[in-house]
């Protein structure tokens, strides 16, 4: 009797934001596909692919393609750091990406240009509906370091220039460089897909952006273990 294997794919842009998530998805076996390091964890019924996708939107959106085509997993997430938005967040908050936001398509849309000769992308995301209940969950017994938000993203660091004024009926929790190009991927596919993020740093801070390696390693780890929860808590089987 052959048994079904259930997979979920997980990326992240860096090494560092994804090296925590070995500490519960132990490597079996490693993968070179397309330039690219797949590190498999097999666990009974569950697989596990995980995938470092470098930084910004491109680079995100060619990765879920190249993981969708190899392994059809049952879902994918993204994880990672992202900075905060929301001066109630602090470092080490997680922000589960209940919706995201492309900066540069939603600029797009509100200028005053007829789109009549074209099609843009989407300019907005919504978490998979099962994978944010099961987040939400986890959150719920968090005691408020982790939270539902929105997620704005945006090729340009730390924000675009325009961010303020085009967001500010919007509220914004963090601003990441890759979970549209992310998302655009999952869409395409039909693919289930949510994104958790870690805040490491404030996205506004002056007279310029600090992050700390011991707040990247912190907040990395932390947002490892809260996938590794999410998880379990919402088997691949599920969806």
């Amino acid at each position: 009797m052959n048994t079904k294997i259930h997979r979920v794919g997980i990326i992240a842009a860096m090494q560092v934001e994804i090296e925590h998530l070995y500490d519960y998805f132990p490597i079996s076996e490693s993968i070179n596909f397309d330039q690219k390091i797949f590190s498999i964890c097999n666990l009974k019924e569950l697989q596990i692919i995980s995938v470092v996708s470098k930084v910004g939107q491109v680079n995100a959106a060619i990765t879920a393609t190249q993981l969708i085509e190899k392994f059809n997993p049952n879902y994918l997430i993204f994880l990672g750091v992202a900075g905060a938005v929301d001066p109630l967040l602090n470092i080490g908050n997680i922000i589960i990406g209940e919706k995201v936001l492309s900066a540069e398509y939603l600029h797009a849309y509100n200028a005053k240009v007829s789109w009549s000769f074209a099609k843009l992308p989407a300019h907005q995301y919504l978490a998979d509906p099962l994978l944010l209940e099961a987040a939400k969950r986890i959150a719920a017994t968090d005691g408020g370091t982790i939270k539902a938000g929105i997620i704005g993203s945006s090729d340009f660091f730390p924000v675009p220039d325009y961010m303020p004024s085009e967001y500010e009926n919007i509220k914004i929790s963090a601003i990441d460089m890759e979970s549209v190009g992310f998302y655009q991927a999952c869409h395409e596919y039909n693919k289930p897909a949510i994104v958790i993020r870690g805040i490491s740093n404030n996205a506004f801070q002056v007279p310029a952006v600090k992050i700390t390696k011991e707040d990247m390693l912190n907040t990395a780890k932390k947002t490892a273990k809260f996938v590794e929860k999410l998880v379990t808590t919402c088997p691949p089987s599920s969806r």
